[in-house]
This record gives C-alpha cells, sequence and structure tokens, in this order.
C-alpha cells in the first residue's frame, strides 16, 4: 500500500469525528470526542490543513485518535489535550510534518505517537504512558523533549 492509497482507503471505511482539508485552518477547543470500539473511526483527521486541538478530549477510536498528514511550513498543533484508548494515539505523515504535539497526556493506546517519513514535529512535555510502544519513528527527524 502506498501512503495516499492507505488513507483513501481508511476514509472509505471509517467515520472521522472531524475531516479538515487542504487550506482549512479549524481551532477546536475542549472537544470531547469518544468514538466506538465496534467500528473503524478516526477522531480527527487532518489532510493538509493547519489543525489546532487544544484541551480536547479524544478516546476510543480503532483507526486513531489523531492524525495530521501535512506538508512543510504548515504546523499544526495539539496542546494539553488526553488522547486515550485508540490504536494510534496521534498519527503524524507528510514530509516535513512539522506539528507540534505540546503537554498532552497520551495512553492506553497500542503505538501512543507514531511519526512517519520525513516528519519534523516537536514534542514536547507529554505524557506517553500505558501503552504498547511509546513513540515509533521511521525515518525522521523529530524534536523530542
Amino acid at each position: 500500500f502506498t501512503l495516499s492509497r492507505l488513507y483513501r482507503q481508511i476514509l472509505q471505511e471509517s467515520d472521522p469525528c472531524s475531516v479538515r482539508r487542504k487550506g482549512c485552518g479549524p481551532e477546536h477547543v475542549g472537544m470531547l470526542d469518544k468514538g466506538n470500539t465496534e467500528h473503524d473511526t478516526i477522531g480527527v483527521l487532518n489532510k493538509l490543513g493547519k489543525v489546532e486541538l487544544k484541551n480536547c478530549k479524544i478516546t476510543n477510536h480503532n483507526l486513531g485518535g489523531v492524525i495530521v498528514w501535512s506538508v512543510a511550513n504548515n504546523t499544526s498543533r495539539i496542546l494539553g489535550s488526553l488522547i486515550e484508548e485508540c490504536r494510534i494515539g496521534i498519527h503524524l505523515v507528510g514530509e516535513e510534518n512539522s506539528t507540534l504535539v505540546i503537554q498532552n497526556t497520551i495512553g492506553k493506546c497500542t503505538t501512543g505517537v507514531k511519526l512517519g517519513i520525513g516528519v519534523k514535529s516537536e514534542l514536547s512535555g507529554n505524557l506517553i504512558q500505558e501503552n504498547v510502544y511509546g513513540v515509533e519513528a521511521y525515518s525522521c527527524f523529530p524534536l523530542i523533549l
């Protein structure tokens, strides 16, 4: 599977709570998003847009809590949120994705944070606990503090 084919398949087979595409720039503050573990769901899927999640609670998604598919110079931010009981808590993909992931709690997931090829994101002050895998990184350049 190529990455775009995989995400096309995810979009066809899942029901994201929030989908943002190129040029969109929403801000979610205090959003509560509870998925359904009986079905393949995604909490927030951001494709080539800019998104800010602040003080949100995203739980119980089989495919992923937050997926940010981004490009260079398009900084999304995930701040002070709780993401738990998802297959992948936060998944960052896209060459030179520079999403800021700051002071979140990510737990009880199969993978807490997954970083794809070319990602240059910053992870700072996060509590990543009770996951099978804490952080998975593939050929990328993250700043993890």
